[in-house]
C-alpha cells in the first residue's frame, strides 16, 4: 500500500504541541523558536489547524541547534505515545498486527500531514515501511525524519512488543558525528545517504495477531480520518502513489512496471495505460526520482560515487555513471567535488 500527498506540504498543530511540551521539559526555551518561525501560540488552541511543513522542519531544525542536541527529533520520538500522533496514531495502537497498523498509517497519512511520500511495500520475507517529504526545498529536515521514524517505532513498542527491533533503518541525510545513538535505539544497523527514510522489518512478526480489535472504536477512528482527509486541500493521484511506491523501493529491490502494479493492485497494462493519461510512466518516474536524489546526495558530498549509485538502485557505478550522463554535462565525481567545496 502507498499513499502521497502533495501540493503545499503542511502538518497538523497537534504535532507542534506534542514537540512543544517535550522540548519544554528538557528545558529548552520554545517562544525565540516559535518567533523565529512565524509560529504563535495561538495554532496550538485547534489541534487540527494547518502549519506550514517548511517551518515545522526549519523549527525541529532550529531546536536542535538551540539546545545543542543533534538527536533533539529522536529524543522527542522515543517520549512520543500514540495519542499524540492523534487519530492516525491511536488507530495504530488498536491494531490487530503490526501489519494491519503500519498499512493504516499509510492510509490515514493525510490526515496529519500533506506534502509526503508513505508506503508499505513487502519484497518476499521483508516489509518496508518508508516516509519522505516530497518537497526537496524543505531540507534539511533530518530532525523531522528522526523523529517520525523513532516515534513510530515507540508505539510499536508500547502496543505490541516491548523490544521491538527492525532489521534496518535508512536515512536519507548523511551520518551523524554520534551514529551510536540510532544504533542502539533502534537495536539494528542504521544506514544513511539513502533514497527514502525506512525501517526494513521481518514479516513474520508484523503479521503476529496482538489483540481482538474493538470493531466499534476503530470504525469510529476510520471515519473521523476520513472525514480530515476529505477536507485536505487535494487528494492523490494515481502517478503520486507510484512515485512513492519507486521512492521507498530504490536501493531495496528492482523497480519494475510488474512490480509496482501488484503493489497497486492493478495489471501492468492497466498501470501503464492509467499513467499514459496522467502524460508518465514507471520509467520517467523511476528517472526523475534517481535524478533528484542524486543530486541532492552528490552535492552532500560525504558519501562515495559507488555508495550512491547502490543507493539508488543502479547494478554498479557505471550504470550510474552513463544515467548522469544524460541529466548533466558534468560526471558524478565533478558534481560531488563541487558540493564539497561548498
Amino acid at each position: 500500500m502507498a499513499d502521497a500527498t502533495h501540493g503545499h506540504a503542511a502538518i497538523r498543530s497537534t504535532v507542534l504541541g506534542s514537540v512543544l511540551d517535550r522540548l519544554i521539559a528538557r528545558g529548552v526555551s520554545t517562544q525565540p523558536l516559535l518567533s523565529k518561525h512565524g509560529m504563535s501560540l495561538d495554532i496550538l488552541k485547534d489541534p487540527y489547524a494547518r502549519l506550514s511543513m517548511m517551518e515545522y522542519a526549519g523549527f525541529m531544525e532550529s531546536a536542535a541547534a538551540l539546545s545543542g542536541d543533534e538527536h533533539i527529533g529522536a529524543r522527542i520520538g522515543s517520549d512520543i505515545r500514540a495519542g499524540d500522533l492523534g487519530p492516525m496514531g491511536i488507530l495504530l495502537s488498536l491494531s490487530r498486527s503490526i501489519y494491519v497498523g503500519l498499512d493504516r498509517i499509510v492510509r490515514s497519512t493525510r490526515s496529519l500531514q500533506t506534502g509526503t511520500e508513505v508506503a508499505l511495500i513487502e519484497n518476499g520475507e521483508d516489509v518496508f515501511w518508508s516516509y519522505r517529504l516530497v518537497d526537496g526545498h524543505i531540507w534539511p529536515r533530518r530532525q523531522d525524519a528522526e523523529f517520525t521514524l523513532v516515534a513510530t517505532t515507540q508505539v510499536i513498542r508500547d502496543n505490541f512488543i516491548g523490544r521491538w527491533a527492525p532489521q534496518q533503518v535508512h536515512f536519507e541525510h548523511v551520518e551523524p558525528e554520534n551514529a551510536q545513538f540510532l544504533r542502539r535505539y533502534f537495536g539494528c544497523p542504521v544506514l544513511y545517504g539513502q533514497a527514502t527514510n525506512r525501517l526494513v522489518m521481518d514479516r513474520g512478526p508484523m503479521l503476529e495477531i496482538y489483540r481482538a480489535e474493538d470493531t466499534a472504536l476503530v470504525s469510529m477512528l476510520e471515519r473521523h480520518i476520513a472525514d480530515l482527509i476529505e477536507k485536505t486541500p487535494r487528494r492523490s493521484t494515481l502517478t503520486e502513489a507510484t512515485r512513492s511506491i519507486v521512492s521507498s523501493s530504490l536501493g531495496l529491490r528492482p523497480v519494475s512496471v510488474e512490480r509496482v502494479a501488484e503493489t497497486l493492485g492493478l495489471s501492468s497494462r492497466n498501470l501503464q495505460r492509467k499513467l499514459a493519461e496522467e502524460g508518465t510512466s514507471v520509467r520517467i518516474l523511476l528517472d526523475e526520482i534517481r535524478r533528484t536524489r542524486a543530486e541532492m546526495l552528490l552535492q552532500e558530498g560525504t558519501q562515495s560515487v559507488g555508495r550512491i549509485a547502490t543507493a539508488l538502485g543502479y547494478a554498479d557505478g557505471t550504470a550510474f555513471w552513463r544515467a548522469h550522463k544524460r541529466w548533466s554535462e558534468h560526471s558524478p565525481r565533478q558534481v560531488k567535488a563541487a558540493g564539497s567545496s561548498l
